[in-house]
């Protein structure tokens, strides 16, 4: 019989590299025996487990979660020339309020003309055409955006109308209630008992600090649809979301993973698994605009997640030396924290495509498949060793 462990799962965020942890929770499947009391969520990592424990059958919910996110995603024919997920909506009605309320508010047209700036203008211009060195790309468009359209009031009040017109992000997530993806969900049943503890985070903007959400802390606001939107609102990409008179953006550019909170709410911890989906191994050439964006999304966020895990693994492996220390000097065994991280799939991209989504969650699938299978055989042989000595020591960090 394997020895009983209280585990921590995290799940990160990364768009559409969730297939990762989609392949891990599917591997997790065939092995029943693995239980996690603990989950701490972040982004797309929030939707997946939220999403997964609501199932309104509870026998099919690796099912439910894998056809919910697979209608995130495009066939690949219709992202080729719509490079956009399903769920990241502009909200027309507010460009055209936005762009009213611009165009009709007095203080929109201050500083449009200034003569100074005009009259510099064309001295640029003079001095260009004087100076034949200057005839080349990169003085080109230094005249045409300093010289010629930032002096121009016409495309200076085009320039801010569309910078600073009041529009908190090209997409949005919560659209209210009432919104049909968002009724699909059936948020209570993250209360049944069988729904383990769930944490997910938002950055809360106006008190500059990170909070969470949970389904079963009372410490902690509960889990809704509209928290799970917040968690998500990556600034620029989507619009922060406002709960009750609190404005919030995506936790995961604070906390990628989660562990930090785990420790401190769960000090009784044996394992913490995390499951990280992004890697700078999967940035590729950016050859347009679209992949430009996806890059930089991909490279702060999987540098953050990359070193959010190497630190806490300092710190683990910190405490798990003053816990043994404590122990020695009672003579008792020590209780130590084991991390186990997950294999990042290096092939995944950043497209929400059917086939990255499929390929993903084959690639993950198989790769967990080893760690959980080595992982188990550890623990089997562990357990026959507590038989004969059961004050055997562990080292001090064990990172599959």
């Amino acid at each position: 019989m394997l020895p009983k462990k209280k585990r921590a799962l995290t799940l990160a965020g990364g768009g559409p590299a969730v297939g990762i942890s989609v392949g891990f929770l599917k591997a997790l499947q065939d092995h029943p025996e693995i239980e996690f009391d603990v989950w701490s969520l972040s982004c797309v990592g929030a939707w997946l487990a939220c999403i997964y424990h609501v199932s309104p059958d509870r026998a099919r919910k690796l099912d439910f979660v894998m056809d919910t996110m697979r209608g995130f995603f495009r066939p690949d024919e219709v992202y080729d020339k719509f490079p956009c997920p399903t769920v990241f909506l502009p909200d027309f009605p507010e460009y055209l309020e936005a762009s009213l309320k611009f165009m009709v508010d007095p203080t929109s047209y201050e500083n449009l003309v200034v003569p100074g700036e005009i009259l510099s203008g064309y001295r640029q211009l003079l001095d260009f055409y004087l100076t034949p060195s200057k005839w080349n790309r990169g003085d080109l468009a230094h005249l045409v955006l300093n010289g010629l359209l930032a002096p121009n009031p016409a495309s200076r009040f085009l320039m801010s109308m569309a910078y600073k017109s009041p529009l908190p992000g090209m997409n949005k997530l919560w659209f209210g209630p009432d919104y049909s993806l968002l009724k699909g969900f059936d948020m209570d049943l993250l209360q049944l008992d069988d729904v383990p503890l769930l944490y997910h985070n938002a950055y809360n903007v106006d008190a500059q600090e990170l909070e969470l959400f949970s389904n079963k802390n009372p410490r902690y606001q509960k889990i809704t649809t509209q928290t799970l939107c917040a968690c998500s609102g990556l600034p620029y990409i989507l619009s922060p979301v406002e709960i009750n008179g609190t404005t919030y953006v995506e936790g995961a550019t604070i906390d990628t993973v989660g562990v930090w909170d785990l420790l401190r709410n769960h000090p009784d911890l044996d394992e913490v698994w995390i499951s990280r989906i992004l890697d700078r191994r999967q940035v590729r050439p950016h050859r347009n605009l679209l992949e430009a964006l996806n890059n930089l999304v991909m490279l702060f966020a999987s540098t953050t997640s990359s070193d959010g895990v190497e630190l806490f693994k300092y710190h683990l492996k910190e405490e798990n030396r003053r816990r043994r220390e404590r122990a020695n000097l009672t003579g008792t065994r020590p209780r130590l924290i084991r991390l186990v991280e997950m294999p990042v799939d290096s092939e995944t991209c950043y497209e929400w495509t059917h086939s990255n989504l499929d390929a993903s969650i084959r690639n993950s699938y198989e790769s967990s498949k080893r760690v959980l299978d080595s992982y188990l055989a550890g623990l089997r042989a562990e357990a026959a060793e507590h038989t004969i000595c059961p004050l055997r020591r562990f080292d001090e960090l064990e990172v599959a």
